[in-house]
């Protein structure tokens, strides 16, 4: 964790398998968060996929905004 900011952990490849869903690749993916106002990386997106890195809480929203799903379905939960 970066300067104190909370992450959260991710379902394992759920960002991909959303990204593919949406027919995106990393390039557009990365685009669109700009567009949204959370510039990030292919580079970067690519280790969140992976796991070796957890978004920031305001660019898992932006992820979750741009696939059309609840923050909720991203996150790995207690139970799931």
């Amino acid at each position: 964790m970066a300067h104190g900011q909370p992450s959260y952990p991710l379902k394992d490849g759920e960002v991909r398998k959303q990204r593919e869903l949406g027919g995106m690749t990393l390039r557009v993916l990365a685009d669109r968060c700009a567009a949204a106002g959370e510039p990030i990386s292919n580079s970067q997106l690519s280790k969140i996929e992976r796991g070796l890195n957890r978004p920031r809480p305001a660019l898992l929203v932006t992820l979750a905004s741009v696939f059309g799903v609840d923050v909720k379905q991203l996150v790995e939960t207690s139970g799931s």
